[in-house]
């Protein structure tokens, strides 16, 4: 995995995605183990095209995404290329991606996934909502993962790579989401929250640095 000396950026964004997955097992387990919790490691799937998975068949259209069935985070490599459609540049946007994924893990196994889908169940009528906590929760704790990373020394956060982060988050809220497609923006259709919401959580986790702040319920 070659990057350059100079500013470390890397040639490939698999050889990028891993370093900042095996940078979140660091950081997620020195956590879970301070207050006494196991956290077993995610897998790690990358795919282009089209892949199976514990949750079901799935291609480039469902972007990278958390299977709690097998508790394997699936990166689709050309996800790099729809961020760049969206107008989102820098490589730390695909580092606030993996930091994502890996908050659903912990969802899961911290059973609040779990607790989630129950509450959907019995209420379908608010189940979207449900989702956007859910997603909205993701965000946060990838800035908590960002702010430790940071303070522990494992990586170093420029506000150049926080406003990349930043930027990412939001490009991919539902309102901007439907405004690119040429739809109606409608929140009762919202299943991961809007640009500022997202933003906001993230900016939340990274500036507090503690997960227990992240009860986007």
């Amino acid at each position: 995995c070659p990057q350059d000396a100079a500013d470390g950026t890397f040639e490939d964004a698999d050889c990028l995605l891993v370093k900042a997955y095996n940078e979140a097992n660091e950081v997620w387990l020195g956590v879970f183990s301070q207050a006494g919790q196991e956290l077993r490691k995610p897998g790690l799937t990358f795919f282009d095209g089209a892949t199976r998975t514990a949750c079901g068949p799935a291609d480039t259209n469902v972007g990278p995404f958390y299977c709690p069935g097998d508790q394997r985070i699936y990166f689709d490599l050309g996800f790099n290329r729809q961020l760049e459609q969206l107008g989102v540049k820098g490589q730390y946007a695909l580092v606030y991606i993996m930091a994502h994924e890996y908050g659903h893990h912990l969802q899961n196994s911290l059973g609040i996934e779990k607790r989630v889908r129950r509450a959907q169940q019995g209420d379908r009528r608010g189940a979207n909502n449900y989702s956007v906590a859910m997603e909205l929760q993701a965000d946060c704790m990838a800035g908590v993962w960002g702010r430790l990373a940071n303070d522990m020394g494992n990586v170093r956060i420029s506000p150049e790579e926080f406003q990349q982060a930043s930027a990412a988050a939001a490009s991919v809220g539902d309102d901007r989401i439907m405004e690119g497609a040429g739809v109606r923006v409608n929140p009762e259709k919202f299943t991961h929250g809007s640009a500022k919401q997202r933003q906001y959580w993230y900016t939340r986790g990274y500036e507090t640095g503690d997960i227990n702040q992240c009860d986007t319920f």
